[in-house]
C-alpha cells in the first residue's frame, strides 16, 4: 500500500467542547503540540494559522535530519457530525478553517461528514459567505471500495490543455 502523502485530522464535536480544545487536538494530531504550548494567541484563527505555518516550516514529528525545513504536506480536516459544529455559537472553528481555505498558500481541505442534507443551512451568514458550497451528497456506502470508486469518479479531472501548466507539475497535481 502506498503511504498517504497528506495529514488527516479527525475532529469529533463531542470530544471538543470548545475551540481552544479543538486547537490543542489539531496540534496533537499534527504532532506540533509542543510548539503550540509555547506560543500565545489573540484568536483561534491566529492559533490555527500558526499550527499550519509550523507544517510549512518543518516536517512534523521528525527528529534530527527529518526535522529540517521541508516541503509542506497538505492537511485534510475531517469534521465528523458536521451539523454539531454548525450548531455551535459563533462557529469559530468552521469560520477559521474555511477562511484559511481562501488563502493562496492553503494546502488543506475540509471534509464535513453529516447525515443531514440541510447541514450547510445551519451556517451563519459570515461562514456561508466564505463557504464555496462544494458539496458531494453521497448515499449510504457499504464498503470502502464503494467509497473509493465514488470519490474517484466524482473527483476525476479532465485532461489539461497543452501548454497551460508545465507537464511535470500537472502530473504531480493530478496524482495527488
Amino acid at each position: 500500500k502506498a503511504p498517504i502523502d497528506f495529514h488527516v485530522v479527525d475532529l469529533h464535536p463531542l470530544l471538543l467542547p470548545d475551540e481552544s480544545t479543538a486547537l490543542v487536538a489539531i496540534a496533537a494530531q499534527l504532532q506540533v503540540s509542543r510548539e503550540l504550548q509555547a506560543a500565545r494567541f489573540h484568536s483561534f484563527c491566529d492559533g490555527l494559522r500558526f499550527v499550519l505555518h509550523l507544517l510549512r516550516r518543518a516536517q512534523p514529528g521528525g527528529k534530527g535530519q527529518g526535522r529540517r525545513e521541508a516541503q509542506a504536506r497538505p492537511v485534510c480536516f475531517v469534521l465528523h457530525d458536521f451539523e454539531q459544529f454548525a450548531l455551535r455559537p459563533k462557529q469559530t472553528l468552521l469560520y477559521s478553517l474555511i477562511d484559511l481555505l481562501q488563502t493562496d498558500d492553503a494546502l488543506m481541505a475540509v471534509v464535513g461528514l453529516s447525515s443531514r442534507v440541510d447541514s450547510t443551512d445551519l451556517l451563519e451568514k459570515r461562514v456561508r459567505s466564505r463557504f464555496s458550497g462544494r458539496q458531494l451528497l453521497v448515499p449510504a456506502l457499504r464498503t470502502a471500495d464503494d467509497a473509493a470508486a465514488l470519490l474517484r469518479t466524482s473527483l476525476w479531472m479532465p485532461p489539461l490543455p497543452s501548454g497551460s501548466i508545465p507537464r511535470a507539475a500537472a502530473r504531480q497535481f493530478r496524482s495527488k
